[in-house]
């Protein structure tokens, strides 16, 4: 299965058992109101899974399921199907057992969809079916199914949420180098428990299988490693050269390391690698004399050197929390990659958000085009490391949707919440001193500055183009991840009241 495919939506309606005058109608009504939620799915580019048109032929006079025996075969049709997500289609008043015995047989997040028509009744057939999963709660799916009235647009973002923690509960995450450097403790967690509810695979390897490959590939293959750089300067990059951090030799091993990193992704391309850490200090960029930069920087975009790939979140450090964060931010947008960072500063008027040499190039530009892109980034020495170049810029202005997944004594919290980037000069760059050369993005304050400064969950963020909150919500219910809203004041004495309790 591969991971950027299609999310894939069940879709079924029941009916009732019962015969009355109205059945005609209400069969009408149902098979109009499900074939109109079909055809919406698939115009937002879900593959829809339709047992309908097995169960129902086209004259039929019942539409809906209303049998036990056909529930059980559609429980089997979906299962066999690996759906991501049910949704119930809840067009007026179904025999309640029905959709019970579906959830609990195929057990995947279940939202309940009706319209807003007072002539049927789809909100009193939800009430009844909800209570009744709330009662039964044969599994979470049931405990934590979506009402949704007559908002396909509300069911689409579940679906977008729900459907990419789907995704990544089946995924690999990649560790290069392990975790906890600096001993830092909040990098590290339980892999375990991660596996048991929320991710599927957490691997790890040497940087030494990374540092062993860039060097076969300059000794064997410098002409990827001079293309690449060819390519940096075709599209307008800017290179600042010095003595020691930027030059051609130090390029030509981040060049090298990174085309490294790229190819031994494909030779796990069976691992379903949906994410990638580089831990980086000090075995890359203290014994093997360069920094890893070129890595967050260049795994996620989809273009390099060698042509169109596929966009790979990457974090730095061994941040399995930001690795999660970005792989889910990702997975719900399918389009952009993720950012990652650290909090660099939290002032009175703005915060920055800025790693410590490189992150995505797309945010220099929000551009998915080499030339618009690289046209806007400056690489130059890094501030640490024996050598290296950052790979830097000042992201324009626009709307992010930040997050974090936390841990509080063994217990997990999503910070999550918008953010708006302002315009940044070369002023607030200056002020910066330290890490002037990395990528920066300044966010404005829209809460107490103070309040943000105490609650902040990790010196490291990530963050995402626009606003995916609600799909963020979703994923985060399905998994039982409270969430704490950076961007609310209130939720942010609330969880501070709440930490100080603990």
């Amino acid at each position: 299965m591969s991971l950027f495919s299609k999310i894939k939506v069940g879709v079924v309606s029941f009916t009732e058992t019962r015969q009355m005058s109205g059945s005609k109608a209400r069969e009408l009504y149902t098979r109009k109101k499900h074939l109109e939620l079909v055809s919406f799915l698939k115009k937002k580019g879900f593959e829809v899974v339709d047992p309908m048109p097995i169960f129902r032929k086209e004259r039929s006079e019942i539409f809906g399921l209303n049998k036990r025996e056909e529930t059980f075969e559609c429980a089997r049709f979906f299962n066999g199907q690996n759906i991501d997500c049910l949704v119930i289609g809840c067009w007026h008043w179904t025999d309640i057992y029905l959709p019970v015995q579906l959830v609990t047989e195929v057990n995947c997040p279940v939202a309940l969809y009706t319209e807003d028509d007072p002539a049927w009744a789809g909100s009193v057939y939800i009430s009844a079916l909800s209570a009744s999963l709330r009662e039964v709660a044969p599994n979470r799916s049931a405990l934590v199914h979506k009402r949704i009235k007559g908002n396909k647009q509300e069911l689409y973002r579940w679906i977008k949420g729900v459907g990419a923690l789907q995704k990544l509960r089946v995924a690999s995450l990649m560790l290069w180098g392990g975790d906890y450097p600096l001993r830092m403790e909040h990098l590290r967690d339980d892999y375990s428990y991660l596996k048991s509810f929320l991710v599927g695979e957490i691997l790890s390897e040497g940087q030494y299988i990374l540092i062993r490959k860039a060097e076969d590939i300059l000794a064997s293959q410098s002409e990827r490693v001079d293309s690449f750089l060819k390519w940096l300067r075709a599209n307008k990059a800017k290179v600042i050269y010095d003595k020691q951090m930027c030059t051609s030799t130090v390029l030509q091993k981040q060049a090298a390391l990174y085309l490294a990193a790229k190819d031994r992704l494909k030779e796990l391309k069976g691992e379903n690698i949906v994410g990638v850490s580089v831990k980086c200090q000090p075995e890359v960029n203290t014994f093997w004399g360069v920094n890893a930069c070129f890595l967050p920087a260049f795994l996620p975009f989809p273009w390099d050197s060698e042509g169109k790939k596929e966009i790979v979140p990457t974090v730095c450090e061994g941040d399995i929390k930001s690795l999660i964060t970005s792989c889910l931010l990702y997975l719900i947008s399918g389009e952009v990659p993720p950012m990652f960072g650290d909090v660099r500063y939290i002032g009175d008027k703005y915060w920055v958000l800025s790693n410590c040499g490189a992150t995505s190039i797309f945010y220099a530009s929000y551009s998915l085009n080499p030339l618009e892109t690289l046209s806007r980034v400056t690489i130059r020495g890094n501030c640490h490391g024996v050598s290296g170049a950052a790979v830097g810029y000042l992201s324009p202005p626009a709307t992010y949707t930040l997050a974090r997944l936390i841990r509080i004594q063994g217990k997990y919290f999503m910070q999550l919440g918008l953010g708006q980037v302002m315009k940044t000069d070369e002023k607030i760059q200056k002020k910066l001193g330290f890490g002037s050369m990395w990528p920066i993005s300044v966010l404005k304050m829209t809460v107490d500055p103070e309040l943000f400064f105490e609650i902040i969950g990790s010196n490291h963020f990530c963050a995402i183009l626009g606003d995916i909150s609600s799909e963020m919500t979703f994923a985060c219910q399905q998994a039982a991840i409270p969430i704490v809203r950076i961007d609310s004041e209130e939720e942010l004495r609330r969880a501070m009241d709440d930490l100080v309790q603990l």
